[in-house]
């Protein structure tokens, strides 16, 4: 009897601890089942949100590939805008520089055509004069103690209309009433024709007094008494002064050579 119960304890102990071992197996296997889960949980998490930022960062790279070749475009542009920049740059520098040297040569050839114009303003008659007296005084002239604050380019229109006036007084007849004297004292009142620069006739209303004149550069007009002519010179003051038809005279012409 004492036998039979050991052995059914034993066997007893024996199918408890089988049945431990196998709960513990059993527990063991879906602690190890519920990690795999929750680890492929997680991993399948990570590859969607890698997938999210995988295409973040190809759309960020494309966008950047594109400002760089914009970028690029830009630099490229503006290195051929600056190279286009020097280029006009220099040929502005070329033309102030040629602008400059032409002013040079101008400011240097200024004085001698002021100095020509004061010569020949020696032959220039009363008539004329009167009318270029302004711009005659607009020429500074070395000889004197007077000084003017003309500007270069006042100085070249000043020369430009002068000799414009030469030019116009030079092409036409025209009438001036002056004052003569004679070798005695006499004064008395003329008409004279003056033909431009070349030649000048006058006499008087009564055509007693006449003669006929020419320009010196330096000593102005030299006057010659030719009482003869008088009834010619008087036919062709009527004619400048349209009271009488224009017909053909004759006058002696003296002709000078100047330097």
């Amino acid at each position: 009897m004492k036998i039979g119960k050991v052995a059914l304890i034993l066997a007893l102990t024996v199918c408890g601890s089988s049945s431990l071992m196998g709960a513990e197996v059993l527990t063991a296997a879906r602690s190890t089942l519920e990690k795999w889960v929750e680890a492929r949980r997680v991993l399948a998490e990570e590859r969607t949100q890698w997938l999210a930022e995988e295409k973040t960062l190809n759309d960020d790279i494309t966008f950047l590939k594109i400002e760089i070749e914009g970028l690029r475009k830009a630099v490229a542009d503006s290195m051929m805008e600056m190279t286009t920049a020097d280029s006009e740059q220099n040929e502005f520098s070329q033309s102030i520089a040629t602008q400059e040297q032409a002013i040079e040569v101008i400011r240097q050839a200024v004085p001698g055509f002021e100095k020509r114009i004061l010569a020949l303003s020696t032959i220039f008659p009363a008539v004329f004069r009167e009318k270029v007296a302004t711009q005659l005084r607009r020429i500074p002239d070395p000889d004197s103690g007077r000084q003017l604050d003309v500007s270069l380019g006042d100085r070249i229109q000043n020369i430009i209309s002068l000799l414009n006036n030469v030019e116009y007084f030079n092409k036409v007849i025209t009438p001036s009433s002056e004052l003569r004297e004679k070798e005695n004292g006499e004064i008395f009142e003329v008409k004279t024709l003056y033909l431009g620069f070349g030649q000048a006739y006058f006499v008087d209303e009564n055509q007693v007094n006449a003669g006929f004149g020419y320009p010196v550069i330096g000593k102005g007009w030299v006057w010659q008494d030719r009482p003869e002519i008088a009834e010619a010179v008087g036919l062709a003051v009527l004619a400048a002064d349209n009271r009488h038809p224009a017909e053909f005279v004759n006058v002696p012409v003296e002709i000078k050579e100047t330097d």
